[in-house]
Formats: structure tokens, sequence, C-alpha cells
């Protein structure tokens, strides 16, 4: 029997625009949904857009004030994945990024940049 070593590497980097201003729960926790632009042709040759949208949590609270809707930032971190039981007693899952780097990249605002780990 072949053995098959599979490294543990989970990292995601994406560039989207904030759907709307974060919000903060509890002292430590910001979140708020990104669009993230996926653009392709059709066969007509037409361009076509197909956003991917996705939840972000993180614990840089000093970045609320840049964190707006329409803001265009980069996101460095883990997928996530969260299960619940909604009211009607079905299982749901949903994915997230756990950020670890973030920067503002909208133009209107000075670029800012936080790196490491607020947990």
């Amino acid at each position: 029997m072949v053995r098959v070593i599979i490294p543990r590497i989970n990292n995601v980097s994406v560039v989207g625009r904030l759907v709307d201003d974060a919000g903060l729960h509890g002292d430590t926790l910001v979140t708020f949904r990104i669009a993230i632009p996926n653009r392709y042709r059709d066969r007509e040759g037409n361009w076509k857009d197909d956003p991917t949208f996705i939840n972000v949590q993180t614990g840089f609270v000093r970045l609320m004030d840049s964190l707006k809707k329409g803001t265009a930032v980069y996101v460095e971190g883990s997928l996530r994945q969260s299960e619940w039981t909604d009211k009607e007693g079905n299982r749901r899952t949903s994915y997230y990024i756990r950020a670890d780097r973030i920067q503002v990249l909208t133009r209107e605002t000075e670029n800012v940049e936080i790196v490491g780990d607020e947990d």
C-alpha cells in the first residue's frame, strides 16, 4: 500500500469589494462580506460578470472605519467552515475566510495594511 502524505495548507488570498459596511460582534470580532469578481466571455464573445460572495471574519477592530460598502480590499487568511441547524431542522454549512491580513485598496483613503494575528 502506498502512503500519501498530504501537506496541511489552508491559505486563501482574494481581492474584492465590501457588499455592506463591516459589523462588530462583541468587542473583537469584525465581520463583512465581499464580492469577488469573476469575469468571462460567453459563447457569443460578450463579457459576463458572475461574482462570488464570501464572508470574512477578523480581529482587526481598528480597521472598522475603513471597511465601508464598496471599499476594495485584499484579504489573506484561511478558509473556515461553520455548521448549524436551521429552524426547519435542516443541517446547514457555510464557508468564510478568517483573515490574517487585510489591505484596503480603495484610492479615496490612504492604503492601510494590517498584518498579524489578533485572535
